[in-house]
């Protein structure tokens, strides 16, 4: 729950929701051209992907930086070298 709340608090994620629902609410209420709603709606999958791309590189300098990432699996048990 407190790992819900923290992604709720962080300013990456209303940015990413706020260009997002600007970027829908152009394609959907703006001007009837076309090249303005593909450009809003390029921008509303933009930011998305913008938001995942860095919550995966934060997931993954967080994995990196446990001291016990390389000796264990995800649920802790000893990973054999030599396993085949």
């Amino acid at each position: 729950m407190k790992k819900i709340l923290n992604k709720l608090s962080s300013r990456k994620l209303w940015v990413s929701l706020g260009a997002v629902v600007g970027c829908v609410l152009t394609a959907l209420c703006g001007e009837p051209d076309n090249a303005t709603q593909i450009v809003a709606v390029v921008g509303a999958v933009a930011s998305a992907i913008g938001y995942v791309l860095g919550e995966a590189s934060i997931d993954r300098a967080a994995v990196a930086s446990r001291s016990d990432a390389s000796d264990t699996d995800v649920i802790g048990f000893m990973v054999d070298e030599n396993f085949e």
